[in-house]
């Protein structure tokens, strides 16, 4: 009886195991925050696939940040002239003609999303106002990269509290006042959702900087 015991025993003991490490499967990594905030369609346009099916476009043409607004991306780089800008500008169009990076498994359908669809924006020089440097950009007619109505409680209660919170004065130009920008810092900085002080409703996302390495890195193999 005992022996007996002891084979059950190890017969169940065998059998538990076999079980085991036949339903062994690999469990699915959990997706950063930032890879969760470039997909969340609470914070982004229907245009933002887009911009980041070819986002890696702006660093091969020098460009370390770009500055999503609603209705168009700029780069970070401002230029001494209008001329520079324009050749900028045209190097961008011809960066965006070249073969993409391919995404990883984790972007592919929001990447091939994007390049599904005729481009809907173009690369030009841009100046802002009389008394700012000119600047490269995409624009068009009825662009929608950053979702309507982004407040500051929305990343709070999505992401919770921002890594860092920065304060920026921008000057304007002599006809206008200087304007106070407020940046929330997530993901090492890669992103930074910036409200300013003159928007119509106090708490409102107006713009989001991108920082491309860390986006680069994270989206592309």
């Amino acid at each position: 009886m005992c022996n007996a015991r002891v084979v059950l025993f190890c017969a169940l003991a065998i059998g538990v195991a076999d079980g085991c490490s036949s339903k062994v499967t690999e469990v699915p990594q959990q997706e950063s925050p930032l890879a969760q905030m470039l997909k969340d369609t609470m914070i982004w346009g229907k245009h933002m696939p887009s911009a980041l099916a070819y986002v890696s476009s702006w660093s091969k043409v020098g460009e370390r940040s770009v500055t999503i607004f609603p209705g168009g991306i700029a780069g970070g780089m401002k230029y001494k002239s209008g001329e520079e800008a324009e050749q900028k500008a045209g190097e961008l169009r011809r960066a965006m003609q070249t073969a993409q990076p391919s995404p990883v498994s984790g972007f592919e359908n929001l990447i091939k999303r994007g390049r599904s669809i005729p481009v809907p924006f173009q690369s030009e020089a841009l100046k802002p106002s009389r008394d700012a440097e000119p600047t490269v950009a995409w624009s068009g007619s009825s662009l929608d990269f950053l979702a309507d109505g982004v407040t500051r409680e929305t990343l709070r209660e999505r992401y919770g509290d921002p890594q860092k919170v920065l304060y920026e004065v921008v000057d304007a130009g002599k006809e206008r006042r200087p304007v106070t920008l407020t940046k929330y810092v997530y993901a090492g900085g890669a992103i930074e959702f910036v409200e300013t002080d003159f928007g119509p409703r106090p708490g409102r996302i107006e713009r989001v900087i991108l920082n491309l390495q860390p986006i680069l890195s994270l989206i592309y193999k």
